[in-house]
């Protein structure tokens, strides 16, 4: 059996794309949780359940799985973090008015503003790379598939 060196190639880069979103994220986020502290912004349990969750535990699992080898689910779960935190962080920071909302903020609202942006940013790169990992698998699928069954 011999290892196809391109294949090989193409699953690092998509290693190195899903490791560099989710580090990047994290410290995107990681930034805003210290805002949250530093200011102080209360969040009720059930969002930081949720935050630590999908934020924080999808992302870290999937980065665990594409490190093993397994880049494809790992893709997966760092996709579905980086959707769930998208449309959680928005609604929070910008949309649904409670405390958590940036206009809602009078000491330190630059500050809670700007890394509620900056993890927006982080939630979108684990979209990217997630979905172009999840495509990138998806073509070759279809590529072998469909060799296979010219043979």
């Amino acid at each position: 059996m011999t290892v196809n060196p391109r294949a090989s190639e193409a699953r690092d880069w998509q290693r190195l794309a899903v490791l560099g979103a989710v580090g990047a994220h994290l410290a995107l986020t990681g930034s805003h949780a210290v805002a949250h502290v530093s200011i102080p912004v209360p969040n009720p349990d059930w969002q930081i359940a949720y935050a630590l969750l999908v934020l924080l535990g999808l992302p870290v699992a999937g980065a665990g799985l594409a490190v093993r080898g397994a880049v494809g689910r790992g893709a997966l779960l760092v996709f579905v973090g980086g959707v769930g935190g998208l449309i959680f962080e928005v609604l929070a920071h910008f949309v649904v008015h409670s405390p958590d909302h940036v206009a809602s903020v009078e000491s330190g609202r630059a500050l809670f503003a700007g890394t509620a942006g900056l993890s927006v940013v982080g939630d979108a790169l684990l979209v990217a790379a997630g979905g172009w990992v999840l495509w990138a698998h998806s073509q070759g699928r279809s590529r072998s598939a469909v060799t296979s069954s010219t043979r």
